[in-house]
């Protein structure tokens, strides 16, 4: 549903300089009446301001001087200070950009800026809108001279920060003008601007937000312009987690418009998990029965106490058929092996030899793959020369798999039962995945776990 606002919030602005220079000057902000579904911070959608909020503002004269808002958090009205040294009025008009910007200068009626590559939020703020204003009398009249993507997130752990890049690598922000004499000021890049992407991210290595089991609204500034093929956002979470929203198809961005992605829910991730103890020590009797199980439930049978060189295995999950393909990675070993456990003294595991095997990850449709994790099926005497990665390659030989590397290096681990988890900095839909696993001896895996990422 969208609503039309128009909320005026006045300031006063008080200029206590030096005993020579006593003036206020009462400035009014202004959200004019564009069709937006939300542009503010509170239940009502209005825009607050709160102790410590800045503005670069040209009082009558191109030197820039910074303002500080000095009143009640939360409040539509209250009270800007300048402190400083006296000015110089040698211009009737006066502009302001909020929030303020240390690049910020003024020739004729243009202001230049440098528009940053990271927007910081602090406090209960979720967006940072940039607000421009001029007048020539003594009230300025702001209003928005950037546009916003904005998007929900919920219930899925702390957030690091949010990273927006054009899906033609367009440039987003760097070297940028507002024309104040136009009608509707709004932010220009310059043909020379170079930054292709912009972060949101909170004061220093803080968290952005905690989003587990709740929700929360994201907005991000862009200068107005048109994304010929839309914009993905990545998410990134304290534990080291990706998650991605790809938004296609042409985009027009308007000053003082807010193009809402939507809601991102946990189950826009799915997991796919094979167990490969399926059954055993729920009833099961010896570790046959639990074979028996895992053939029934997943529709395969894996080789148990054998060896094969290479296989591809059509897997039923959750009613849904995922291909997995096992194999070794050519000049490395020739000969590998890999099955079930089949001994009474073991619980089942996937038993992988290790010298240069790879396992082909499933591809799913409108999905990437953003990680994985591995339970271990035995206690792993030689941990410390077995690697894990996952690879966007299976190479011909172990040094190639490496350079094709995408999660890093990961130890085995160490005793039956322990998990560990990696994840892909950069998921791709475009990309085969592959678990890769080297080393003189064996693995095994008594549980494995892929984590998919919705791609909008």
């Amino acid at each position: 549903m969208k609503r039309i606002l128009t909320y005026t919030l006045t300031f006063i602005l008080l200029l206590s300089c030096t005993k020579e220079v006593q003036e206020s000057v009462s400035l009014s902000l202004y959200i004019s009446g564009k069709d937006l579904t939300k542009v503010g911070l509170d239940a009502s959608l209005r825009t607050y301001w709160s102790q410590g909020d800045e503005a670069t503002v040209f009082y009558r004269s191109p030197s820039a001087s910074k303002w500080y808002y000095d009143g009640t958090d939360g409040a539509y009205s209250g009270i800007l200070k300048y402190s400083g040294t006296p000015m110089k009025e040698s211009e009737a008009a006066i502009y302001a950009v909020c929030p303020a910007n240390g690049t910020a200068t003024l020739s004729g009626t243009v202001i230049s800026l440098d528009l940053p590559t990271e927007q910081i939020l602090g406090g209960s703020r979720n967006m940072v809108p940039m607000l421009v204003a001029g007048t020539s009398g003594s009230d300025l009249v702001f209003d928005y001279a950037t546009a916003l993507v904005g998007f929900s997130l919920e219930g899925y752990g702390q957030v690091k920060d949010i990273v927006l890049k054009g899906n033609e690598g367009e440039a987003l922000c760097g070297a940028a003008t507002i024309d104040m004499s136009q009608s509707a000021p709004h932010v220009v890049l310059d043909s020379e601007a170079t930054g292709t992407e912009i972060r949101l991210k909170a004061e220093g290595d803080a968290c952005l937000a905690d989003v587990a089991g709740e929700s929360c609204d994201f907005y991000i500034s862009l200068p107005p312009m048109t994304l010929k093929d839309g914009f993905t956002i990545q998410v990134n979470y304290m534990r080291g987690a990706s998650q991605l929203i790809k938004y296609t198809g042409s985009v027009k961005l308007n000053a003082g418009e807010l193009l809402m992605v939507g809601t991102i829910r946990t189950d826009d991730e799915f997991i796919l998990e094979v167990d490969f103890n399926q059954g055993y020590g729920y009833g099961k009797s010896n570790v046959s029965g639990a074979l028996s199980d895992f053939k029934t439930d997943y529709g395969v049978t894996l080789p148990t106490s054998s060896g094969t060189s290479s296989a591809v295995y059509d897997m039923n999950i959750s009613g849904q058929t995922y291909r997995f393909e096992l194999g070794y990675c050519n000049g490395v070993s020739p000969v590998g092996y890999f099955y079930l456990t089949a001994s009474d003294t073991l619980e089942p595991s996937l038993a992988i030899s290790t010298n240069g095997w790879y396992m082909k990850l499933p591809k799913v449709e409108n999905h990437v793959l953003t990680g994985f994790s591995n339970v271990a099926g035995r206690t792993i005497t030689s941990a410390s020369s077995t690697e894990y990665f996952i690879t966007t390659d299976v190479s011909v030989s172990r040094a190639d798999a490496r350079n094709k590397c995408v999660s890093g290096k990961l130890m085995a681990p160490q005793e039956i039962g322990q998990e560990y988890r990696a994840y892909i900095t950069e998921p791709s839909e475009d990309k085969e995945y592959y678990l890769n696993l080297y080393a003189g001896g064996w693995l095994y895996i008594q549980n494995l776990k892929l984590y998919y990422r919705r791609i909008r």
